[in-house]
């Protein structure tokens, strides 16, 4: 969905692409970078669960280790073969993951599948900035603040006279034309005058 630009207003110092994250803290994940929005949500998710490897490198050592506890120790090529022989490994995996505590969802989204941006945003609170657009996935006090201290980290002093657009998942609402001093002032009666529904 491109809601955005619908509602898109050029102004020559607010752009960019940005993550903004549970903090506050905005990270360029424009599309001509190394990473973009998704490409940060699946890695998110895969360094929450290994440290420091490639994923399929992980991936393959959680069903390693699985093998190991049911064929006992593997040392050589002929006795891993034999034993991947006697047991799916997809099914190991699934056992691994599992057992790692990471959720299907997780799982998915760490293989490139489902939508990163939004499981990222209703997960973790993150919110996808893009230019003067905004997507989150609640507008709470809290989610108002963490995008006002993301909009000036993104932008600094540019905000001062730019208006923003937020769009909301939750309950597909948007909110045009919203002056940065409402959002920093966290004015949701500003913010409400706004309102339209998706």
């Amino acid at each position: 969905m491109n809601w955005y630009k619908l509602f898109k207003i050029a102004y020559n110092d607010i752009r960019g692409e940005f993550w903004i994250d549970d903090s506050g803290t905005a990270t360029d994940a424009g599309p001509n970078g190394d990473y973009n929005h998704e490409s940060y949500a699946r890695e998110s998710v895969q360094y929450r669960f290994m440290d420091g490897e490639n994923w399929e490198e992980y991936k393959e050592s959680l069903v390693m280790e699985k093998l190991s506890e049911l064929c006992g120790e593997l040392k050589t090529y002929v006795q891993i073969e034999l034993c991947k022989e006697q047991h799916d490994e997809d099914d190991l995996l699934d056992q691994a993951i599992k057992e790692i505590g990471m959720t299907d969802e997780e799982f998915e989204i760490a293989e490139g599948h489902g939508d990163a941006r939004s499981f990222a945003m209703k997960n973790w609170g993150w919110k996808r900035l893009e230019g003067n657009n905004v997507e989150t996935w609640n507008l709470t006090e809290k989610d108002l603040k963490i995008i006002g201290d993301g909009l000036y980290d993104a932008y600094y002093e540019n905000v001062d006279n730019a208006t923003f657009n937020i769009y909301v998942y939750s309950n597909k609402k948007w909110f045009s034309d919203i002056p940065w001093s409402a959002i920093e002032e966290m004015d949701f009666g500003a913010i409400a005058r706004e309102q339209h529904s998706w």
